[in-house]
Parts: structure tokens; sequence; C-alpha cells
């Protein structure tokens, strides 16, 4: 593979929340069947066993190094998922007030207030120029 198909990228994306335990069941079901495979692989190459009876140095190496990179991949998978938890544990122990506006709606009060302060002040500024004039 080429090195920028090696790289790793971190990437956000929102979900409801009720769409969690679907993706998180799915990360983890992969995450299960990943582990199993370099399990398999790794007993399949019988590394061990190489280097005692034929002295597979560079083999065993080898091996070893596509062993190592399947599970930092997995790792990475599981941090993934845990932090995913992790959240979900937040949001369990701390729901949100269902009767209280949201940040949202506390930034639109304020941005109104400010439009409408800003609109009489214009309006103010307005008549005292047209009471100047007159």
């Amino acid at each position: 593979m080429t090195p920028e198909k090696e790289q790793r990228v971190n990437i956000q994306y929102s979900v409801k929340v009720s769409e969690l335990p679907e993706l998180l069941d799915e990360m983890l079901t992969t995450a299960e069947k990943k582990l199993g495979l370099v399990v398999s692989e790794f007993n399949r190459h019988n590394i061990t066993e190489v280097l005692r009876e034929q002295e597979g140095y560079q083999f065993s190496a080898d091996k070893i190094t596509e062993l190592r990179k399947e599970l930092a991949d997995l790792d990475y998978r599981l941090a993934d998922c845990t932090a995913m938890l992790q959240g979900m544990a937040q949001l369990k122990a701390n729901p949100a007030p269902q009767s209280s506006p949201t940040g949202i709606e506390n930034r639109m009060d304020e941005i109104n207030d400010a439009v409408a302060k800003t609109q009489a002040m214009v309006n103010q500024s307005n008549q005292q120029n047209f009471e100047e004039d007159q």
C-alpha cells in the first residue's frame, strides 16, 4: 500500500442519540470479527514454531509487523467505541432538561435583544437627526 493509504485521519460527524446503539453494535461487531481474524492469522502462521524449527527470523518479523498493524487499527476502532460509550453513559447520567430552551435558543434570544436595542438606537438617532434638520 502507498503511504497515503496508510495514513489515518480523524473525522467527526453527528448522529441522533437513538442511532448510536446501532452504530456502536456495528462497530463492535466489526472489531470482534477483526480480532478473531488477527488471532486466526497469528495461529495459522505458527510464528513460534517457525522460529524454533526453521529459524525464520525475517518471516516471523514480517508477520508480527502485519499483526501489529492490524491490532493498532483495532485499537483505534475500540478507542472510538469507548469514547462513544462514555458519551452515552454521561448523557444517561445527566439528561438534558426537556422544558428548558437549548443553548441555540438562548443565544437567539440574546441576539434578538441586541437587534432590538440596536434598532431602537438607530430610530432614536434618526429622530434626533430629523429634529436637528427641522
